[in-house]
């Protein structure tokens, strides 16, 4: 073959090679393309986010709270209160309407109120706890000893925010205060708080009141001092020869019981600047940004001299130390009293309308205007097991109780003629005097409000301990609104619009007289362990009991003011500032936890 001949056919062949290369090419690069394709699919499959929580639960609503088409059975345990209702917890109402409501199935135990102080220790230890214990009470001592030491309480915080529990995270903001005062000195969260009103002085405030008809009679001024109280109860014994013008009794016992008179004390200690709410100036206050026990304080001095006074001038009764609340009760409705620390309309329900709140008082050795306003928190009714399997849905369901519909569901019950009563109960609504009515009670089925609840509602007569009982909303912070009101069909209410009846008389005579005045005192919860506990109770039993009969001694006379000094070292000697200590300490962890 010829060279020229060879040299094409090469040509030829070089060229359909290629042809044929560049054909597979195109084949090749398609194949690279659909793996990374695919690659970048699983990449995104993988990083896309899901959610944390369990997909049976709804986080778009409450109703219902478990997707439909799903099944979950919540384990609770509730008290009862003894001798009303039915031992069918289908009978009330509230568990009726919230499993369907919500597509639950409660599985329910009730435990009479008679028998839970003996049943609780045994339920913890046998280890198996309900997911849910509702209205249960259990103490601060109990939620640090089953909570944050034995660990069989839920912690919460983990499970806290704006997706999950939304109405929780939002009151928590507002009142930075509130998961301080319901947390362990740990900072652990072991139940779900109750938060009341802080604007409702008459529900958190120290209550205290004298008689403005007397005062316009005896032709003067309401009190501003110390002194002037007194001479306001001179005037008033002057004016009525035969009245008590300071009314109440202090006890003989070394606790005040259900059965005592009121303590007219506290406006005393009021006037010495003591920030407290307890008469017998047993229990921790603030005074001075400190904390003291004031029946263990060098001022405690300054109050017996002023009680002496009053008791040598008949300004107190001569039976102060044995009067009781049947006694109280029975003078007060023979007017016998200008001044009183108990609410008027309880024990005078013709003329409560002649009182008026007692404004702060200042003295020689206090010269701020100051009311003890207490913490308007609670905790220990809603608790959940950490056992439990549904910890994000029973959170869920607690955060629930601070909505809106919570307050209404939970503290009242459903609306009359709504399809919320379900059949079971009438209902209530607002009357045209803006009044708040049950229709069962209008008709004559049950005498009031409360045996209303306890027969109908809630075995336990409603969830007082549980998310926001107060009426108050956070979509509106008017003073007094209250959503039943405004579902009621009167969004303008404003309850000191209205004074006919002597519980908003009263609330709204403190809120004119104290508002500019109310200052928080010692918490009134804390978190001690059962040891700490259970020494601290043992202290308490031997101080209180020598303070209140010394006091007793020094204000009758029968042991001499010019043996304070021995007094106070008598408390040392019992153990006063080991008890006071525990305190301090307490407080100083509270308020680190405040920020």
């Amino acid at each position: 073959m010829r060279p020229k001949t060879i040299l094409c056919l090469l040509l030829m062949l070089a060229m359909l090679f290629s042809i044929a290369a560049c054909t597979k090419k195109p084949a090749e690069t398609t194949a690279a393309s659909t793996t990374q394709t695919t690659k970048e699919q699983e990449t995104t499959a993988t990083t896309e986010p899901t959610s944390p929580y369990p997909t049976y639960l709804n986080l778009d609503a409450y109703y219902p709270l478990v997707n439909e088409g799903e099944d979950i059975t919540i384990k609770v345990a509730t008290t009862q209160a003894d001798g009303y209702g039915t031992s069918n917890p289908d009978d009330y109402w509230f568990f009726a309407w919230i499993q369907q409501k919500m597509n639950l199935t409660f599985e329910i135990e009730m435990i009479q109120g008679s028998a839970w102080a003996e049943r609780k220790p045994l339920m913890f230890a046998g280890g198996d706890l309900p997911d849910l214990m509702l209205c249960m009470g259990l103490t601060t001592s109990d939620l640090v000893t089953y909570g944050e030491s034995n660990k069989q309480l839920l912690e919460w915080s983990p499970y806290v925010n704006e997706e999950l529990t939304p109405e929780l995270s939002a009151w928590f903001e507002y009142y930075p205060k509130l998961r301080a005062s319901v947390s362990c000195a740990g900072g652990g969260l072991y139940s779900l708080p109750n938060s009341a009103r802080p604007s409702d002085l008459g529900g958190t405030a120290a209550r205290y009141f004298i008689n403005s008809t007397w005062l316009q009679e005896a032709g003067i001024d309401a009190p501003g001092t110390l002194d002037e109280f007194i001479d306001m109860l001179r005037a008033f014994k002057e004016l009525y020869p035969d009245s008590i013008p300071m009314g109440g009794g202090y006890g003989s016992d070394s606790t005040a019981t259900a059965s005592s008179a009121p303590n007219p004390c506290y406006a005393i200690f009021n006037a010495l600047g003591y920030i407290t709410n307890d008469p017998y100036g047993l229990s921790p206050a603030i005074r001075e940004d400190k904390v003291v026990i004031p029946a263990a304080d060098v001022n405690y001095r300054e109050f017996l001299e002023t009680m002496k006074t009053l008791y040598d001038e008949e300004l107190v009764s001569k039976d102060l130390f044995t009067t009781d609340l049947t006694q109280f009760n029975a003078l007060a409705l023979e007017d016998k009293f200008g001044a009183m620390g108990y609410v008027p309309y309880l024990c005078l329900p013709e003329t409560w309308g002649e009182w008026e709140s007692l404004s702060p008082l200042t003295s020689d050795i206090s010269s701020t205007k100051q009311w003890y306003n207490s913490d308007f928190f609670s905790t220990g009714h809603y608790c959940i097991s950490a056992d439990t399997k549904f910890p994000e849905l029973l959170v869920r369901l607690g955060s629930w109780f601070f909505s809106d519909d919570g307050n209404v569901f939970a503290w009242g019950g459903p609306q009359a003629g709504s399809d919320e009563t379900l059949g079971m109960c009438g209902g209530w609504f607002i009357d045209k005097d803006k009044l708040f009515r049950q229709q069962d009670v209008l008709d004559g089925k049950y005498p009031n409000n409360w045996e209303y609840y306890l027969n109908e509602c809630y075995p336990n007569g409603g969830f007082a301990g549980i998310g926001n009982t107060s009426g108050f909303s956070l979509e509106n912070q008017e003073t007094f609104y209250n959503i039943k009101w405004e579902r009621g069909g009167y969004p303008e209410y404003a309850r000191p619009l209205i004074t006919t009846n002597g519980d908003n008389f009263f609330r709204i005579s403190q809120l004119e007289k104290l508002s500019d005045y109310v200052t928080a005192g010692y918490p009134t919860k804390v978190f001690f362990d059962a040891e700490t506990n259970n020494r601290i109770s043992d202290l308490a039993t031997v101080i209180n009991s020598y303070v209140r009969a010394e006091t007793a001694k020094f204000i009758t006379g029968t042991r001499s003011l010019n043996e304070f000094d021995s007094y106070l070292t008598e408390l040392e000697n019992l153990g006063m500032s080991e008890y006071l200590k525990y305190y301090v300490d307490y407080y100083e962890a509270y308020k680190a936890k405040l920020g």
